[in-house]
């Protein structure tokens, strides 16, 4: 496999979403359950990083994230804890925060667009 890093964002966000992408995918293939699965999908990724260099936007995030998975079915919340540790694993070592937003692309299409940036600068679109 090659190394997620080299490849563009959004390639990489859908890769590490597959697990929760793949629960359900006539639910995935619906625009506004897959903004709420990327929401959680962004939350997963972004919050390991937040540890590490910003410690308020932590303590929001890991709210979030407990609330988010008390508020889901159990399998979905087992999907996220998944996604959690592949992020502080096997992704660990890239550093980018990213921000996903989910855009209609025609009549039961949707576009993934990813903004990702380094913690404290600006985001780079993808």
């Amino acid at each position: 496999m090659d190394d997620p890093s080299q490849r563009k964002v959004s390639a990489m966000i859908l890769q590490f979403a597959a697990p929760l992408l793949d629960l359900d995918r006539a639910g995935a293939s619906d625009v506004e359950v897959l903004r709420s699965l990327m929401m959680m999908v962004e939350m997963c990724w972004n919050l390991p990083v937040f540890e590490t260099t910003d410690p308020d936007a932590y303590v929001q995030f890991k709210k979030g994230f407990e609330t988010v998975t008390q508020d889901v079915p159990p399998e979905i919340a087992a999907v996220l804890e998944q996604l959690l540790l592949d992020r502080r694993t096997r992704y660990g070592h890239i550093p980018l925060l990213v921000h996903v937003r989910v855009e209609e692309a025609g009549p039961g299409k949707a576009s993934l667009v990813t903004e990702a940036r380094m913690p404290a600068t600006a985001p780079h679109f993808d």
